[in-house]
């Protein structure tokens, strides 16, 4: 047995050494041989000799090779292409249907151009075969060309799509002739947005090929395809029919990518595009398929409803529909997005989501109460004042946001007791900068302005938040600024107090004592006891005009 596998050897290193034309048919007979050592080791010897005869035969056995008999063909690059292209410019149709199928699995994008000869020749008897190929090839090449280039292949994949865009364009522009609806897919899948054709088409609806782009365009499942359709969203000239045909395709694959690429902040270019798709069939007849967008695509899809030139009314009641039934991400945008939408409708969808269990929403929602009228939304927003959440009492400050300290120092004068009670108390609920703005008013040069500071201080409940201040002011060079300041500390007393009333005893000014004498006796036992004594003030000893020293 080992003799004879070496006399094997032999044979086979002959072979492969020989220039001999005469070895070719002794190969190919030997590929039929019973005995598998034999099979396999001719072959490669047969792959590394250029013979037409060999690449037909090979050609001929294709279909039922197996995987590892194509795999060695494969990976001798070009080597079966003659025998591809003869086929397909060949009359036998059977061996041209075999070449169409060898041209896709070799990868073969040299014969594209044949391909698309076969189909402008309307060579019907293997016209859908070549289709076949033609896709399958164009969008291999395709998926290349968006890949990172790999330089283990010598072939760059940018070079090979520009050879064989030229004969898809001349294939397309002659549409009226054989009316192949694969040439328009395969030049779709290859071309960029500025290709000079496809652009031509779009703009010219009376061409007959407009209305198969636009199916192709609007329903072909194709990654390519949906690329370049996405492709027009950054077009500042977008073409307005690839425009139509993105707010129009309804196929959730689709739509995830459309989403995903609008994000949460769509660039101008994106917002102005939307703007003119003014028409989404989906959104009305098939509103199910916002249920199938994973969260972190919904705010994409509140953005493509809302920046769309849809008619207002259809997407409201999108909206609406995101309010009630979509994620975390989408019922947050959807809250938010709902603010540039007035009326009945609008009001109610807001209202039915005011308790949602996301803080998010609620506060969106929440800062939109008074722009809505809503019963009782100064009591709401009141309420969120309190809320653990900072995003709701940030809301609610928002809806407020009249209640400021400025306003309240600015018509301070023309307000009664009680009003100065209850705006100050809101003020200083609403207002973050109004302990800071309260001592610019404590520290103005103005005696009127440092008086009424005092009066602001109580009116707000902040005595001990500038207790400080008022120590200070207990000590003013004006004896009624220091009476003020003393009559507050023992009507709202402070850790500061028991010392500053004790100070007062000696000042030289006897309606000081006094009021400082009083002001101790109210004391609570421990003056050392932290934050302020809720006690109102007592309207016959403070700030009445006709108690007070002025009057």
């Amino acid at each position: 047995m080992k003799h004879q596998y070496q006399n094997l050897e032999d044979t086979l290193r002959v072979l492969a050494e020989t220039h001999n034309e005469a070895a070719v048919p002794v190969l190919l007979a030997a590929l039929d041989s019973d005995d598998h050592p034999i099979r396999e080791g001719v072959l490669p010897i047969l792959l590394q000799r250029r013979s037409a005869d060999a690449e037909n035969d090979i050609l001929r056995r294709w279909p039922e090779m197996g995987q590892h008999w194509k795999q060695l063909v494969i990976r001798r690059e070009g080597w079966l292409s003659p025998a591809v292209r003869r086929a397909l410019l060949g009359e036998d149709s059977s061996l041209a249907t075999i070449g169409c199928l060898a041209g896709t699995e070799l990868g073969d994008f040299e014969i594209i151009p044949h391909l698309v000869a076969v189909l402008c020749d309307k060579k019907s008897a293997i016209a859908d075969p070549a289709a076949t190929a033609l896709l399958a090839l164009a969008e291999r090449l395709a998926e290349e060309v968006a890949a990172p280039r790999d330089y283990r292949n010598r072939k760059d994949p940018q070079l090979q799509r520009a050879h064989v865009l030229a004969s898809l364009e001349k294939g397309v522009q002659t549409f009226d002739q054989h009316q192949r609806r694969d040439l328009i897919e395969a030049l779709l899948i290859l071309a960029s947005r500025d290709n000079a054709v496809v652009s031509r088409i779009l703009q010219e609806p009376s061409e007959r090929a407009f209305p198969p782009l636009m199916e192709v365009l609007i329903n072909s499942p194709r990654p390519s395809i949906m690329r370049l359709l996405l492709s027009y969203l950054d077009d500042p000239f977008a073409p307005l029919p690839a425009l139509h045909a993105l707010g129009r395709r309804r196929d959730v694959t689709w739509l995830r990518q459309l989403c995903r690429r609008i994000g949460d902040e769509p660039a101008g270019v994106i917002r102005n595009n939307l703007k003119r798709i003014e028409v989404i069939p989906w959104l009305k007849a098939q509103q199910f398929l916002l249920d199938s967008l994973h969260e972190a695509e919904q705010s994409g899809v509140v953005r493509l409803i809302t920046h769309s030139g849809m008619p207002r009314q259809e997407a409201l009641e999108a909206l609406a529909h995101l309010l009630k039934s979509s994620g975390e991400q989408g019922r947050r945008a959807a809250s938010a997005a709902l603010a540039d939408f007035r009326g009945a409708e609008a009001n109610a969808a807001a209202a039915l989501s005011l308790d949602d269990p996301d803080p998010v929403v609620r506060a969106n929602l929440a800062a939109q109460l008074r722009m809505r009228g809503t019963p009782d939304a100064m009591n709401r927003l009141l309420a969120l004042l309190d809320s653990p959440h900072e995003v709701e009492r940030l809301a609610a400050r928002k809806g407020l946001e009249e209640h400021t300290f400025a306003n309240y120092a600015a018509t301070y004068d023309y307000l009664d007791e009680d009003t100065r009670d209850r705006n100050g108390q809101l003020v200083g609920r609403i207002d973050e900068q109004s302990t800071e703005r309260l001592r610019e008013e404590l520290h103005a040069s103005s005696r009127t302005r440092r008086r009424r500071g005092l009066e602001m201080a109580l009116h707000m409940g902040f005595v001990s938040q500038v207790q400080d201040v008022i120590a200070e002011l207990a000590r003013d060079e004006d004896q009624y600024i220091r009476l003020e300041a003393v009559r507050i500390l023992s009507i709202c007393p402070t850790t500061v107090s028991g010392e500053v009333l004790r100070e007062a005893l000696a000042d030289k000014r006897v309606l000081v004592q006094e009021a400082a004498e009083r002001g101790l006796l109210d004391l609570p036992a421990s003056e050392d006891s932290e934050g302020v004594l809720s006690r109102r003030p007592n309207r016959e000893t403070s700030l009445h005009p006709e108690n007070s020293v002025t009057a």
